[in-house]
C-alpha cells in the first residue's frame, strides 16, 4: 500500500467511467457492479454446507490431510 500510495489517482472518475463502459463492451452486464457481486458470491458458497463437502473432498483428494 505503501507503495501505491506514493502515485495519486488521476481522475478516479473518468477512470471508473472508461473501465465500466469497457467490462460492458466485453460482455460484463453490471460493469464495475459485477465485483461486488462475486464478493456476495464467495460469502454464500462460504455459509453454504456444500462449501465444507468440497474443502473436505480435495484435501482427501491431495492426501494432505489422513
Amino acid at each position: 500500500y505503501e507503495y501505491q500510495d506514493r502515485y495519486p489517482d488521476i481522475l478516479p472518475e473518468l477512470r471508473n467511467l472508461l473501465y465500466d463502459h469497457y467490462l460492458k463492451s466485453h460482455g460484463v452486464k453490471a460493469g464495475l457492479g459485477s465485483y461486488s457481486t462475486i464478493v456476495r458470491q464467495c460469502l454464500a458458497w462460504q455459509k453454504s454446507p456444500h462449501n465444507k463437502r468440497l474443502v473436505t473432498k480435495w484435501f482427501e483428494k491431495t492426501s494432505i490431510v489422513r
